[in-house]
């Protein structure tokens, strides 16, 4: 029997470098679906806890939301659907109650659901009657940190308001918003030593108040070195991903912090420190990434391999054209590189927008039926996610439109997507312009080809 438990919870991801680290996400990264939906999503991800919010409706029958004055028969409901999906409530939050009253609700309903940690937000004439409940229900109290200018934004405030009090009393550590408030998330996990309870774990996009979720390791903050600090201090407690970004369809975003979390929690101190942990979201079998059946999605992920090109030839092959681009691109990453055959290698420059041009010797007006992008080896927000295909005749004075994309997503490194054109174009230079996928200041791709249909002989 203590063999089987072990191995359950090895499959579940709860001994995810410690066994007393648990992974799970926070409910209002699904917060456009239903509870019903979220859990269904969260157990296919493999995750065995969750920390719900108030306000989400509820769903798989059930009326109302997660509001903590829910009557008894809905609780009852909702412990039966987290019974179906085996799946238990961590951390509820972040929920501050105005009233004496409404506290001891909220205690009483964390204490019934078997929620172990409240996250709170409690303002100072509060904390006396906040700790008081916390020690009485045996339930911690996670002060959780949005940006500044808010009440805990900074982990001074969180110890100011902690100090002396009960060890039921802590900190949430949102590190998104640390980063957004212009704080070094892993020196606050330092400083918070002994009064950690959980974590909102992001990674961010930029060092700025507009920045968002990114998938794990592919942005701005430094996910490996929170790690390490917290290996380094024994931290015991919950992680939960809080993926803000794509409201709409979150799910891709969260399997890849949930496949780079379980990689790197396995690392040491020492190899986290040292740059060792997983590049980006991927690991060598992408398909062990990607080929999962979404539940609520209708058919599998977007194919993850190179797009089959096979009835196209690419037109810039075996001619001595003239590339121009909007910059050079970085040392060993320049614009030649997107016209060079090989995807490993990219043309990666310092600018959210680029555009570059091939031009066709003499008046050549080879006519394409296609074009393809290949994505680069890393830092998905550099992929473009909007562009305009151009073609001219003169020389570049002029230009007409032969194709655009808006929104666009990908799923993978070196990944080749085609894209095949209403009507074929012929024109003696192409120009593609592009948006990066929000990266502030650098866009890359990894090859380009411009594709005529092949005469079969």
């Amino acid at each position: 029997m203590r063999i089987f438990v072990i191995a359950t919870m090895l499959a579940t991801g709860l001994f995810a470098g410690r066994p007393d680290w648990q992974l799970g996400v926070q409910a209002y990264s699904f917060r456009k679906f239903t509870v019903a939906e979220t859990l269904a999503k969260s157990e296919a991800l493999g995750l065995r806890v969750i920390e719900l919010y108030p306000g989400q409706k509820l769903g798989g029958g059930l009326k109302g939301n997660t509001n903590f004055t829910m009557d008894a028969a809905t609780r009852q409901g909702l412990k039966a659907m987290l019974r179906q999906h085996r799946t238990r409530i961590a951390a509820y939050g972040c929920c501050t109650p105005g009233k004496p009253e409404d506290w001891r609700r909220l205690f009483e309903f964390a204490k019934e659901m078997g929620i172990p940690t409240i996250a709170s937000e409690p303002r100072s004439e509060q904390l006396d009657l906040v700790e008081k409940l916390a020690d009485e229900f045996r339930i911690n109290v996670a002060f959780h940190n949005h940006a500044q200018p808010s009440r805990y934004w900074d982990p001074a405030s969180i110890l100011d308001a902690t100090k002396g009090r009960s060890p039921r009393l802590g900190a949430c550590a949102d590190v998104g918003h640390w980063l957004r408030s212009g704080l070094d998330p892993a020196v606050c996990i330092r400083q918070l030593k002994g009064r950690l309870i959980s974590l909102h774990l992001k990674d961010m996009s930029a060092k700025a108040k507009n920045a968002h979720c990114v998938p794990f390791g592919t942005g701005e903050l430094d996910v490996a070195g929170i790690l390490a600090e917290l290996k380094r201090q024994r931290f015991s407690g919950l992680f939960s991903i809080e993926y803000e970004h794509e409201a709409d369809h979150p799910y891709p975003g969260i399997k890849q912090c949930v496949v780079w979390f379980r990689q790197a929690a396995k690392l040491s101190e020492q190899d986290l420190l040292a740059g060792k942990a997983p590049r980006g979201a991927f690991v060598a079998d992408v398909a062990e990434v990607w080929a999962v059946l979404e539940p609520g999605y209708d058919s599998l992920w977007p194919e993850i391999e190179s797009a089959n090109t096979d009835g196209y030839r690419d037109v810039t092959d075996d001619v001595n054209g003239t590339i121009k681009a909007n910059g050079d691109g970085f040392p060993k990453e320049q614009y030649g590189n997107a016209f060079d055959n090989n995807p490993q290698s990219k043309w990666c420059i310092k600018t959210p927008t680029t555009w570059i041009e091939y031009r066709f010797p003499a008046k050549a007006k080879p006519t394409i039926a296609a074009y393809s992008i290949t994505t680069a080896n890393d830092a998905p927000n550099r992929d473009p996610k909007e562009w305009q295909l151009l073609g001219s005749n003169d020389g570049g004075k002029t230009w007409e439109k032969v194709d655009g994309k808006k929104d666009q997503k990908w799923f993978a490194r070196f990944q080749k997507r085609l894209f095949k054109l209403q009507t074929p174009a012929s024109y003696n230079a192409y120009r593609l312009e592009m948006k990066n996928s929000g990266n502030p200041d650098t866009s890359q791709v990894g090859e380009l080809e411009f594709l005529a249909e092949k005469v079969e002989e």
